[in-house]
């Protein structure tokens, strides 16, 4: 991620972009932030909050690629912060990565790629979103367990196992035949900041049954 736009703005900047003719300067770094994978949390909370002071300046397609990339970047709360600045909670595109945040939060993985699927065209607006979701699910995983069955794994990800098991090991993590082990460290898949409560037991349980 690069630095973030609002933290390069002088005060005087700052006190200018809370008017409307910023909007198009941040609807162009949301872009930028898609096609240079970068990410700018602040400047997309900016032009959420002005699309809330000028509700008629909003460009729906513009928001729903920055609520895309917020949900990319669970565990972080990133999405939780844009979604409490949309201004109609109950809009279908809004509903569904609300649905699909919740999924993945409550490690429903399987229902969340089911109902991923049926999105496609939306969820694709954002490059890379599924390996980004599955960075997440390793995530989750790390915190249950130090090792499990390879085809267990790929169900989670969504992979076929060799896929899943060549996407680990990416991760650091070790693929013996159908066994997965994952490193005994403390720093497998660590969010940049602690955010997210996850309950341990319910996590553990969940993957149980899912498996």
């Amino acid at each position: 991620s690069t630095q973030s736009t609002w933290g390069l703005l002088s005060s005087n900047e700052r006190t200018m972009s809370y008017t409307p003719e910023a909007i198009p300067a941040l609807e162009r770094a949301v872009t930028d932030q898609i096609t240079n994978k970068t990410y700018d949390l602040d400047s997309n909370l900016l032009l959420l909050k002005l699309y809330q002071f000028f509700p008629e300046q909003q460009n729906v397609e513009v928001r729903n690629k920055i609520l895309l990339l917020a949900l990319t970047h669970l565990p972080e709360p990133d999405f939780a912060l844009c979604g409490d600045l949309i201004a109609s909670q109950e809009e279908e595109v809004f509903v569904v990565l609300l649905g699909l945040s919740s999924l993945l939060q409550t490690a429903r993985f399987q229902e969340f790629w089911v109902q991923a699927q049926t999105h496609r065209a939306l969820l694709e607006k954002v490059p890379d979103f599924d390996n980004s979701i599955r960075r997440f699910v390793a995530h989750v995983v790390s915190l249950t367990f130090q090792c499990l069955a390879l085809p267990d794994l790929a169900t989670f990800l969504n992979l076929a196992p060799a896929a899943a098991g060549d996407f680990v090991q990416g991760l650091g993590w070790t693929v013996s035949g159908n066994d997965v082990r994952l490193p005994s460290n403390d720093d497998r898949v660590r969010p940049k900041r602690a955010i997210q409560a996850f309950n341990i037991d319910a996590i553990s349980t969940t993957l149980t049954t899912l498996s």
